[in-house]
């Protein structure tokens, strides 16, 4: 039988094992003696390691208060108008690695420079060392404040707009009041709402900064607290003292469209807290201040003041001037404004045209001669606005001005029906009754009013109730 292998192998010499011993040996001959190391000496070293790092950390946290304490005793110096000592501690607490203080330092001394020199400071200019170098140092660390404040500087510099909307971005991300407003006008940005942001804007209107405080007045009066938010848009109409230091800043950037920006936010503030003020006796007062802001060109405004001219029951009845205020509206040429709010929204536009088309049809003084009437329908059709839709069915299916046209208007009426239009709902319930246009279906019409009267309809109720009782519409 052939094998592959030995049946028994062959085990090595004598010889050959010493051989293998010599060189194993002169092996480990040339490696580092290894020594057993007693625990007991691993347990100290550990605990020798661990008092240490608990030490430092200790140390690091006595120092870091003692820096917070620095920058509180500065804050209140600066805010007594105590500069020299309010620098000081500044410096100190900056010196102990406060970005913060770093920031608070920077932008002191930017706002200095503003005011004896009345520009920014620029990064090329002699002397501007210390601010620049503790501004980078924050912005390093982390600080927003410091990354828009960067931003700006940057920008007066004539920076390339790539750099100065990074920082500007950076601040924004991290939830800068300021900044965010910043973005939204030059980037076109809008952030979802986050705790750092509500901080901020917070801190921005304690400031007394207007635009600040007309955020907080809305956000205020969406959370239920009207008196508050009241008192928001009171104080945005006074002309406080401003203690912002970012905002001085970046009011001193030659930016007619910033300016502009928180002009619009003062009409904003001024409209709101006229649709607030609902005591008896206040109506004059509501009156003035309406037309005062719809003067300004606030699209809100000059609605809610046409609809003032338009209230016979509270005595302002003056339609001539409320078409007047509707079509310089429907008419403008102007930006709406700046912000971007409801008060300003492009559809209040809509909105002035389809009162002038609709108090024209239904022949109110001084809307006669409302030239544009059927355009202003048509176009509010053309963007989806369901009110405008039911009118133009409505003028089309009577043939108010227009040659009559039944078939186009039954099928406006039922889009504007669709659309959930309670008035659509009861004419359209009439034409079925009628055959107007459709085939006659009586469990249609009642089932369009039915849904007419639960929106509140009176109309509608009454015809169900003469339906009810057998009688004709």
């Amino acid at each position: 039988m052939n094998r592959t292998h030995n049946d028994n192998p062959v085990f090595p010499s004598e010889a050959a094992l010493h051989q293998a011993r010599v060189l194993q040996h002169e092996a480990t001959a040339t490696e580092a003696p290894r020594v057993g190391i007693p625990w007991k000496f691993w347990l100290v070293a550990t605990v020798f390691v661990a008092v240490s790092a608990g030490g430092f950390f200790g140390y690091q946290q006595m120092y870091k208060k003692q820096a917070e304490q620095l920058l509180s005793k500065a804050s209140a110096e600066l805010s007594a108008g105590r500069l020299e000592q309010g620098v000081a501690l500044l410096r100190e607490a900056a010196t102990a690695h406060n970005a913060q203080a770093q920031y608070q330092l920077a932008a002191v001394l930017a706002v200095q420079y503003l005011q004896q020199h009345g520009r920014l400071p620029l990064r090329s200019e002699a002397g501007q060392g210390e601010l620049f170098i503790l501004l980078d140092k924050a912005v390093q660390a982390g600080e927003a404040e410091a990354a828009y404040l960067a931003s700006v500087l940057s920008r007066a510099a004539g920076s390339e707009p790539s750099h100065y909307l990074a920082l500007l971005g950076k601040a924004a991300d991290a939830g800068l009041f300021i900044a965010r407003l910043d973005a939204a006008s030059n980037l076109g940005k809008k952030y979802a709402v986050q705790p750092a942001y509500l901080a901020s804007l917070a801190e921005a209107a304690a400031k007394g900064w207007h635009v600040a405080q007309v955020e907080q007045a809305a956000l205020e009066q969406a959370q239920g607290d009207a008196v508050h938010a009241r008192q928001w848009l009171e104080q945005a109409q006074q002309a406080g003292a401003l203690r912002d230091r970012l905002l001085l800043l970046r009011r001193a950037l030659p930016d007619d469209a910033w300016r502009q920006l928180e002009q619009d936010y003062r009409h904003v503030a001024a409209y709101r807290l006229s649709m607030m003020m609902d005591e008896p006796g206040q109506r004059e007062a509501v009156l003035s201040l309406l037309q005062r802001t719809a003067d300004t060109g606030l699209p809100a405004a000059k609605l809610a003041l046409a609809e003032h001219y338009l209230d016979a029951q509270k005595g302002y009845w003056q339609p001539e001037k409320a078409r007047a205020v509707l079509e310089s509206l429907a008419h403008r040429t102007l930006p709406l404004c700046r912000v971007d709010v409801v008060e300003c929204a492009e559809m209040l536009v809509g909105q002035a045209k389809f009162k002038l088309a609709v108090n024209h049809y239904l022949g109110v003084q001084g809307f006669e001669s409302v030239a544009q009437a059927f355009d202003y329908l048509k176009q509010g059709n053309e963007h989806g606005e369901a009110d405008a839709t039911y009118l133009l069915g409505w003028v089309l299916l009577n043939g108010r001005g227009v040659p009559a046209d039944v078939g186009r208007g039954v099928a406006l009426i039922t889009q504007a029906a669709a659309a959930g239009i309670a008035g659509a709902k009861v004419t359209l319930a009439k034409c079925y009754l009628q055959g107007l246009g459709v085939t006659p279906d009586r469990q249609k019409a009642k089932t369009l009013l039915q849904d007419a009267a639960a929106q509140g309809d009176g109309e509608a109720a009454g015809l169900l109730q003469k339906l009810g009782q057998g009688g004709k519409v």
